[in-house]
């Protein structure tokens, strides 16, 4: 099942969570790093501190995953 969030919803939920984990590190799956910055963006302008957090795209998130077997078995992309 796919969910998707209107960017309202989307950027509120992005606040909460930058009020209850301020300095942990946060990923961001974005469709990519662009549109992601975009909403930290506007998580910034709404007055909450955007730190640390990591925009991955689908792709270089599961190349991420996958990267220790592949280099195991000897494969590359």
């Amino acid at each position: 099942m796919l969910v998707t969030y209107s960017t309202n919803s989307l950027v509120e939920n992005l606040i909460g969570l930058c009020a209850e984990r301020t300095v942990e590190e946060k990923w961001l799956l974005a469709p990519s790093k662009r549109i992601g910055m975009q909403w930290l963006d506007h998580v910034a302008a709404a007055g909450r501190p955007v730190l640390n957090f990591r925009v991955k795209t689908p792709t270089a998130f599961a190349l991420e995953l996958a990267s220790p077997l592949m280099a195991e078995r000897g494969l590359n992309l």
